[in-house]
This record gives C-alpha cells, sequence and structure tokens, in this order.
C-alpha cells in the first residue's frame, strides 16, 4: 500500500506557494512592521508569514511562530533554516499562549481565527501578549461566493470526497463577526478592510491532485487509500470541475479571484 503524501508538505509546496505568500506580501505591507519590533505569528502553519517578515525587523527584532500542529512546525523550522532566518517557533494552545504579558509589539493571524474551538479566549490571550499601543492584523475568508473557484471544487469535492473542504477555513466570513470577538477581548480602533486578489495556479490538475492529496492524508475514510485510487479520485474531481471553472482556465492554467477580510486592531 502506498504512503500518503505528508499534508504539512503539500500545504508548504503548494498552498503556501502559490495562494498564501500572495496574500501574506500583502498582509505583511499592511502590518508596517519596523526593525526592532517583537512580532507573532499566530496560527504559523509553515511559518509563511513569519518568514516574510522577518527580513523587516533587523536589527534587534524578533519573531515567533506558534501553532498547535508538531507537521507545521516541523516544516517551518526547516524553511526557517535553510533560508537563513532566525525564528522561534513553538507548539502551543492559543486559549493559553505560553508568553508573558506585554512580550510583542505586533502580533499576525493569517487565516488561523476560524480554526480555533474557543476564539473569544484566543483573542483574550492575543490581547494580553500584547504590548500596550500594540497591534493586530487578522484574516478571514470573506464568503465563499468571493471565490468562486474554491466555491465549484467545494461542491464537487463534497460530492466526490464525502466532506466539504471550504466548511471550516470559510466558517468566519462576517466582518462584523470579527470586529465583535476583537473589540469583545478589548482591542480598540478595530478596522476591517476586504483585500481580493487573483492567485495563478499553473495547472487546473495539479490544483486538484494537490488538494486532494491534503485531504486524503488527514481524512481516516481516505488515509489509507493506495495513491492510486487518490490519483483515480483528483482525476474525476478534475473531469465534473472543468465546465464549472471554464472562465477561469488560461490553457492548463487556473485563475482564482479570492478575497479575505483583514481586521486591524490595537490594544
Amino acid at each position: 500500500m502506498s504512503q500518503q503524501a505528508n499534508p504539512a508538505e503539500v500545504y508548504e509546496d503548494f498552498a503556501v506557494r502559490y495562494q498564501f505568500r500572495p496574500f501574506t506580501e500583502d498582509l505583511v505591507e499592511r502590518a508596517a512592521p519596523r526593525p526592532g519590533e517583537r512580532v507573532l505569528d499566530l496560527a504559523c502553519g509553515t511559518g509563511i508569514v513569519a518568514r516574510i517578515i522577518a527580513a523587516h525587523i533587523v536589527p534587534n527584532g524578533s519573531v515567533t511562530g506558534l501553532d498547535v500542529s508538531p507537521a507545521m512546525l516541523a516544516v517551518a523550522r526547516g524553511r526557517a533554516e535553510a533560508e537563513g532566518i532566525a525564528a522561534t517557533w513553538d507548539q502551543g494552545d492559543a486559549a493559553a499562549l505560553p508568553y508573558a504579558a506585554g512580550a510583542f509589539d505586533l502580533a499576525l493571524c493569517q487565516q488561523g481565527l476560524q480554526y480555533f474551538p474557543d476564539k473569544p479566549a484566543a483573542l483574550r490571550e492575543l490581547h494580553r501578549v500584547l504590548a500596550p499601543g500594540g497591534r493586530t492584523l487578522v484574516s478571514t475568508w470573506a464568503s465563499l461566493d468571493r471565490s468562486p473557484v474554491v466555491a465549484a471544487y467545494n461542491r464537487v469535492a463534497a460530492r466526490r470526497l464525502g466532506l466539504a473542504p471550504a466548511a471550516v477555513p470559510f466558517s468566519l466570513t462576517d466582518a462584523g463577526e470579527v470586529r465583535g470577538l476583537l473589540a469583545g477581548a478589548g482591542f480598540t480602533a478595530v478596522e476591517v478592510t476586504a483585500v481580493a486578489l487573483t492567485i495563478r495556479y499553473p495547472d487546473l490538475g495539479e490544483f486538484v491532485r494537490r488538494t486532494v492529496q491534503a485531504v486524503a492524508a488527514v481524512v481516516p475514510a481516505l488515509a489509507t487509500l493506495p495513491l492510486e485510487e487518490v490519483a483515480a479520485t483528483a482525476r474525476g474531481i478534475e473531469e465534473e470541475l472543468v465546465p464549472q471553472v471554464r472562465p477561469y482556465l488560461d490553457g492548463t492554467a487556473l485563475r482564482c479571484p479570492m478575497q479575505t477580510h483583514i481586521a486591524v486592531a490595537r490594544r
């Protein structure tokens, strides 16, 4: 029986490379990090926010990434080391951060808040570890209809795989709800902006294969399937998906409009 792909590596090599990096570059620009700042990347995943922001806070700054997943953190550490980036990587719970009050000047959480079981507790903790006057930027996807390619893939995959891959990532799409959560945690001057970018994947087939691999690697009913069966599932999804995303195809390349909300707030 063939072994499934490591979902953390799939996430880094595909989702981060094509989807998250452009949004991260925009997020970091909006954060306007300064040399010497102490930065927290909350729900860091494989560390793309921390790795990009690191160059902006030298000399004397520091960047820390925290995530609940050891597999994601292992990839983050490896990529940071390969890129010559000095960072601290911690495993932990967003609702019980292992840091002192006022430990950070800037905190970013890119597409992580929707995954936290206790969002108010996590944001209270984020407020606690920021220094007075510190700032946070939190991004969460806008409604699924603002990401039509993802919406189409989600419909097809839900039928073929038995679960909707976008259900959790797109579970906190109301800007007013995000604003209320931050205000309820004690943050002030909360502003939420919609940011739309078009992501370009070089090949529709690769987009489907990679996303199916990531799902199959973590779903018990699919995780033990031979790679050949996973590949066959991916081909079926691709065949069904093509007519629905034809307006977004340039040859085999796929244009993927997406919209996120970015909340900016002060401690």
